[in-house]
């Protein structure tokens, strides 16, 4: 293990960081990756056997951890995260709002049941658990609050069309609240991430045979990276950031990624439905011949 510059080990260390959406992907990552600076993690997520899995790990390594199990949508459990961090460690320094999810799908065929818990997992408790930690954070007269919206946010795509809306709200509500807070001492950075190796793929039905994606090993670098310097944006890869801004220069062009990025989508749809249609296939053979 490359050993950490001691200047900037020393940052985090007894830092307090709520990750929400801590059982899986990045916000697991995340948390793995802050054993190396010792800082106390607060984790956060629906799913209590997966995170009580990242729990174990981290304390494994001696790492001060409170675990809250709960839903990003859910106005009690939000109030409970943020009491029982206070109720811990008295403060909280850094808020990663990670919670979210995103799906495969013509907006024609979405449901509205979907629509609407989409839009309330990745937008509307991320204000709430946003608005509740900056006001703890004004108190302090310090923190950072770290949004994860998308690379996707820049070249809307129609394969993608409701979480595009979620991810643009988060980067607009970033950019809405950042001069505001700054006067409290409060730092607000947005992370711009492409598709990585994570559950997020399956659930959002991207076949990762057909779509590139990239290693959540390293974005958790970079996000705690983040953490140390404040900077106001992360795009990863990089050339995502370039991206955004040509597209801003040219409308055009933008048009023409958000086509091409819909109809990957779209092939990675298909390669899916049909590698489980040949699957079901030589299971039906299968049983027919025994």
């Amino acid at each position: 293990m490359k050993k950490l510059k001691k200047k900037n080990s020393e940052k985090l260390r007894e830092k307090v960081v709520i990750i929400t959406g801590a059982s899986s992907g990045i916000g697991k990552q995340v948390a793995k990756e802050l054993i190396k600076y010792n800082a106390k993690v607060v984790i956060f997520a629906r799913r209590e056997e997966k995170l009580s899995k990242v729990e174990e790990e981290l304390k494994r390594n001696n790492i001060s951890t409170l675990k809250i199990v709960g839903d990003i949508k859910n106005n009690e459990d939000i109030r409970k995260l943020v009491d029982e961090t206070l109720k811990k460690y008295g403060k909280i320094d850094v808020l990663l709002n990670n919670a979210g999810y995103g799906k495969n799908i013509d907006f024609l065929e979405q449901s509205d049941e979907d629509i609407e818990e989409m839009i309330e997992t990745n937008v509307i408790g991320l204000i709430k658990l946003t608005k509740k930690v900056a006001n703890i954070m004004k108190k302090q007269g310090e923190g950072q609050i770290i949004n994860m919206s998308s690379a996707i946010a820049a070249v809307p795509t129609y394969r993608f069309t409701t979480y595009c809306i979620t991810k643009g709200a988060v980067k607009i509500l970033s950019e809405s609240i950042r001069n505001e807070l700054k006067k409290s001492g409060i730092k607000i950075s947005t992370v711009y991430p492409a598709l990585h190796d994570t559950p997020f793929c399956e659930k959002a039905n991207i076949n990762t045979k057909t779509f590139k994606t990239y290693r959540k090993e390293d974005l958790a670098k970079k996000i705690v990276k983040l953490m140390l310097n404040k900077k106001k944006e992360l795009y990863y890869p990089k050339v995502y950031g370039i991206v955004e801004k040509l597209t801003r220069l040219s409308p055009q062009l933008k048009v023409e990624l958000s086509n091409f990025f819909s109809r990957k989508l779209e092939e990675s749809r298909s390669t899916e439905k049909r590698e489980v249609k040949e699957m079901k296939s030589q299971t039906n053979v299968s049983k027919t011949v025994n």
